[in-house]
């Protein structure tokens, strides 16, 4: 009987964390602005639609946004001596 009460006083926090999960599915084809200004917000970049389009799953590598890595392969040079992108991005920082 012990052991029951021990088992169940065990599980009771697990029964507990149940979530209702909601998934949905994004792939397929997206238009998309990068905004390293910082406009995207004051101008209402939201629900609109943009000529520059990415596949989704995807990267922005894969799409070619960004700026194109032009540093050609040497042992002093960048690449070699850390991972570095085909296409850089850096939004802007929040405060």
């Amino acid at each position: 009987m012990k052991n029951t009460l021990i088992a169940w006083l065990f599980c009771l926090p697990f029964a507990s964390c149940t979530s209702s999960v909601t998934q949905m599915d994004l792939s397929g084809q997206w238009t998309v602005c990068l905004d390293s200004t910082d406009v995207g917000m004051d101008a209402s970049f939201g629900g609109k639609l943009f000529d520059t389009s990415i596949t989704l799953p995807g990267t922005t590598d894969e799409a070619h946004l960004g700026t194109k890595c032009t540093l050609k392969p040497a042992l002093e040079k960048p690449q070699l001596l850390h991972l570095t992108r085909a296409y850089s991005y850096v939004g802007t920082f929040s405060k």
